[in-house]
């Protein structure tokens, strides 16, 4: 636990390991488990990975780039999903993906 000196604005208390600065270790320990998970036979698993990936790739930015072709080749697969709401938060993630590939380019 770290104890905030005087000088620090009063966030809350932070218990647990320190957070990481590095976006890089973040993004290697999340990503591949996340990436199997959109081949799971659950339909509600897919889309909450959608919506898992989409939220970390609004924090991360384009840090999440390094695995565009898997996330590519999940969305292809996902938008033509047998599941209305998969391919619904397929699409939304599709779009958030294109933005961050076009900003970097």
């Amino acid at each position: 636990m770290r104890i905030r000196g005087v000088n620090d604005p009063p966030h809350g208390v932070h218990i647990g390991p320190e957070p990481t600065t590095d976006k890089f270790v973040v993004v290697m320990q999340i990503m591949p488990p996340m990436l199997s998970s959109f081949l799971d036979q659950e339909s509600r698993v897919r889309y909450y990975v959608c919506e898992a990936l989409y939220n970390i790739a609004k924090v991360l930015r384009g840090d999440f780039i390094i695995y565009f072709n898997k996330i590519f080749d999940a969305l292809c697969k996902l938008s033509a999903d047998s599941d209305v709401n998969v391919q619904s938060a397929a699409h939304l993630l599709d779009r958030l993906v294109k933005v961050y590939t076009l900003v970097l380019t």
